[in-house]
C-alpha cells in the first residue's frame, strides 16, 4: 500500500503562518493591556483625593492623599514619567517609572499607584489575545 501525501507542505506554511500570527497577536494584546495598566495609574494619580493633611509647596498648598490610596499629583511629574517598555516579538511589556520617588511614593508611604491599576488586568490581557487572534487569524 502506498499513500501520497499532496500539499503537505503547503499545509505545513499555512500552519507556520498562523503561528506567527498568534505570537504577534499576543504581543499586540500585550502591550494594549499594558498601556490601558499605565493609562489607569495616571487616571489614579491626577484625581485628587483630599487627606487630612496639607504642605505648602511654593504659593499652593497641596493635599497629600490618604494612605492606601494613589498619591495625588503636584506638578505632573509623576504622571509624565510613567512609561511603558517594550521589545517586540518578546510578549512582555513592563510599566513603571524611572523617578526614585516612584517606588518610595508605591512601597514605603503606603501611596499605591501601580499595583492597583494592575488589578484584574487578567481578564482584560484575556480579552485582548481574543480580539487580536481574531483580526490576525482571518
Amino acid at each position: 500500500m502506498r499513500v501520497d501525501l499532496i500539499g503537505l507542505s503547503t499545509f505545513v506554511e499555512v500552519i507556520k503562518d498562523q503561528a506567527k500570527a498568534m505570537d504577534k497577536a499576543v504581543d499586540n494584546a500585550v502591550v494594549a493591556t499594558a498601556n490601558e495598566i499605565r493609562n489607569e495609574a495616571v487616571k489614579s494619580i491626577n484625581k485628587q483625593s483630599r487627606g487630612e493633611k496639607t504642605v505648602k509647596r511654593g504659593k499652593k498648598k497641596h493635599y497629600i492623599s490618604p494612605e492606601g490610596g494613589a498619591p495625588n499629583t503636584d506638578g505632573g511629574t509623576l504622571v509624565r514619567s510613567i512609561q511603558v517598555t517594550h521589545l517586540k516579538g518578546s510578549q512582555e511589556a513592563i510599566v513603571f517609572s524611572p523617578l526614585e520617588y516612584a517606588a518610595y511614593l508605591e512601597f514605603v508611604l503606603d501611596r499605591p499607584w501601580l499595583e492597583p491599576a494592575t488589578e484584574g488586568k487578567e481578564d482584560l490581557l484575556r480579552e485582548n489575545i481574543l480580539q487580536f487572534a481574531k483580526k490576525a487569524l482571518r
